[in-house]
């Protein structure tokens, strides 16, 4: 009888070892997924600032060609004035010379 209750005895403190230790790795593991979901909602705040931050360099690339193109377009028409004054000059310069 004696030996029956020590054998009970020493499965429920077995089983109660087991449900102790069971707890604590379930904590550990709640622990690592809280600091996980941690992880991922920082990552995922970073990676926003980030798609912002391209968003606008994207547009501000767009930006500096659309004025890259019309200072080139200026450039142009600055230097076809250029070369019809020049051209009007020299036919003046050849009128005075006849």
């Amino acid at each position: 009888m004696i030996d029956k209750k020590l054998k009970l005895l020493t499965a429920a403190t077995f089983t109660l070892l087991l449900c102790a230790c069971s707890g604590s790795d379930s904590q550990d593991m709640d622990d690592q997924l809280t600091a996980l979901n941690e992880k991922v909602d920082a990552l995922s705040t970073e990676l926003d600032t980030v798609k912002s931050n391209q968003s606008s360099n994207t547009q501000m690339a767009t930006e500096a060609k659309t004025a890259a193109d019309e200072a080139k377009s200026a450039a142009q028409k600055a230097a076809n004035d250029a070369d019809q004054a020049n051209q009007r000059a020299d036919n003046m310069v050849k009128s005075y010379q006849k």
